[in-house]
């Protein structure tokens, strides 16, 4: 962005007169963008894989079990209620909220 900007952080002139100038180094960055981005996923593929492989090998039920979303923890706990306790309840909520969600059939099994 040193290019764009001036001393005072103002947008130099010549900036602004020349918009094909512009417009070529946005097709740029679009081409580099569009070229690097299978490498990108497939990176972030390997690095998700890598992180989770792990758990999954030594504990294979947390791949589908369910857990309290920081949503749910923001509502459920108590005005200035330490942390170990929400902990405690939620923990023991486990068991009747897993039981009140086995009601349902689940479409993804």
């Amino acid at each position: 962005l040193d290019h764009m900007f001036d001393e005072h952080f103002r947008v130099r002139q010549e900036f602004l007169e020349h918009p094909e100038a512009l417009r070529q180094r946005f097709r740029r960055a679009a081409l580099l963008n569009a070229a690097l981005s299978p490498f990108l996923l497939l990176f972030l593929l390997i690095h998700w894989f890598l992180r989770n492989a792990e758990r999954f090998y030594h504990h294979p039920g947390s791949a589908g079990s369910r857990r309290w979303s920081p949503l749910a923890r923001w509502r459920l706990r108590e005005l200035n209620e330490l942390p170990h306790y929400a902990g405690q309840r939620l923990d023991a909520a486990h068991a009747p909220a897993a039981r009140y969600v086995a009601q349902f059939p689940s479409a993804s099994l």
